[in-house]
C-alpha cells in the first residue's frame, strides 16, 4: 500500500477518486517513444445527470484515456486512466467521470500545462519547450493563449483617434 501512496504522491495526484490498479509500472512504445505506463481508475457516484438533473443514473462501462504527465528521472510517464462512464435512465444520455487532474476532453495533465507556462519565463523557443515536455509546438501555443487570454488585445476595441491618409480617403 505504501508503494501506491508513493506513486500517487510522486505524480501529484490529489484527486481521491483516482486509484492505481497495479503495483507494477510497465514500459511500452506509445506514439514513437517509450513511456512508463501507470494504470489507474477514476470512479465515483454522481449526484445527478448533467443534462436533465435526474438522479436515476447507472454505471455504464469505462473509457480509457492516456494522459501525459511530467517527466520523472528522464522517463516519460503516461497515466492510463480508466474513466467511469455513466448512463442516465431518464434522458438516455451518457457522460464520463471528470477530475481536476486533467481537463475534460484533454490528454495532457494540468501539471504539464502549468510547467509549460513556468518555462515561458526563460528565453526558450516554443519548439524547445515542446520537446522538453513531449508535446507539439502547437500545443504549447494553445496553452500560452489559454493562460494569457486576458492579456491579448481585444478584437472589438477601437482607439480614440483614427488616422487616415488623405489619398486613401479620396480613392474611396
Amino acid at each position: 500500500m505504501s508503494q501506491i501512496h508513493s506513486i500517487i504522491n510522486l505524480l501529484n495526484i490529489e484527486d481521491k477518486n483516482i486509484s492505481l490498479l497495479q503495483d507494477e509500472v510497465t514500459t511500452e512504445l506509445f506514439k514513437g517513444t517509450y513511456h512508463k505506463i501507470i494504470h489507474a481508475k477514476l470512479t465515483y457516484s454522481p449526484h445527478e445527470c448533467p443534462h436533465c438533473q435526474s438522479k436515476n443514473i447507472i454505471k455504464w462501462g469505462y473509457k480509457i484515456s492516456n494522459i501525459k504527465l511530467l517527466k520523472i528521472a528522464a522517463f516519460n510517464p503516461l497515466l492510463r486512466l480508466k474513466k467511469q462512464r455513466f448512463l442516465c435512465k431518464n434522458c438516455s444520455k451518457s457522460f464520463i467521470a471528470e477530475t481536476t487532474f486533467v481537463n475534460k476532453f484533454c490528454c495532457i495533465s494540468n501539471d504539464i500545462k502549468l510547467a509549460i507556462t513556468l518555462e515561458l519565463q526563460k528565453n526558450i523557443s516554443e519548439k524547445d519547450i515542446a520537446s522538453n515536455f513531449n508535446v507539439s509546438s502547437n500545443t504549447v501555443n494553445r496553452i500560452i493563449n489559454s493562460f494569457f487570454k486576458e492579456h491579448l488585445p481585444s478584437k472589438y476595441f477601437l482607439p480614440e483617434a483614427l488616422c487616415f491618409d488623405e489619398n486613401f480617403i479620396k480613392n474611396i
